[in-house]
């Protein structure tokens, strides 16, 4: 119980620092950019755009990542007869009152265990499927999202370019547009890669108790859980 206690305050140490350090690394990159229209007005600079979308991105995935790993390992102590879920759950919500609003969306994606009981494999299993459904679920919304906001970056620099320039050049943002819908689509392979990896890793042996596991799966609400 303590381990995973004190995996969580470093968990919520490491997504605050993750949050300031990409608010300060946008605020950064904001003033750098007011600077150089101040110093050296040009159309170019709209082409520095794609970095706030790289930068709020990258710390999202990172704090998503984070709360991930979190939950695996809770979900690995759950295994343990010394680690009681319920418990654990309860004595989150009872501290760091700075952190509730924090504390608490961790604890609602946790297994409810209202009766203090020691859980079943299938149980278990059935936890660590959702947890990875779910953040499969989150990186592939976070890539199309991405994809999306990238598509429409380049288009805008595209037309700034087009304009601005003459011959063959106006077309040289057609490579990076079609670059990044490649990426898009090999990052989204590569997540359901993982998770079909994952979920066969954790399907039972009988036919009867995977088609009941397969069906609690499919039957999960995981927007309730984004």
């Amino acid at each position: 119980m303590q381990e995973a206690l004190a995996l969580t305050w470093k968990t919520l140490a490491a997504r605050v620092r993750n949050y300031r350090i990409g608010a300060f690394a946008c605020l950064g990159l904001s003033a750098l950019l007011v600077l150089m229209l101040l110093v050296s007005p040009s159309w170019w600079l709209i082409g520095a755009l794609p970095l706030f979308l790289a930068l709020g991105y990258t710390f999202v995935y990172r704090d998503q990542k984070l709360l991930f790993n979190w939950e695996s390992a809770v979900l690995n102590y759950w295994s343990s007869p010394s680690f009681v879920m319920g418990i654990f759950s309860q004595a989150l919500s009872g501290t760091h009152q700075k952190l509730a609003n924090s504390i608490k969306a961790m604890v609602a994606i946790l297994p409810p265990d209202p009766d203090y009981q020691a859980p079943t494999v299938s149980q278990i299993n059935l936890a660590k499927g959702r947890c990875w459904t779910r953040k499969a679920i989150q990186d592939i919304r976070l890539i199309r999202s991405g994809t999306f906001h990238y598509i429409l970056v380049v288009l805008l620099c595209g037309a700034v370019i087009y304009f601005c320039s003459s011959g063959l050049d106006r077309f040289v943002w057609l490579p990076p547009l079609f670059l990044g819908i490649l990426m898009s689509s090999l990052l989204k392979r590569r997540v359901k890669f993982a998770w079909n990896t994952r979920m066969d890793f954790l399907d039972p042996n009988n036919a009867k108790v995977k088609e009941e596991f397969s069906r609690q799966i499919d039957s999960l609400d995981f927007k309730m859980y984004i």
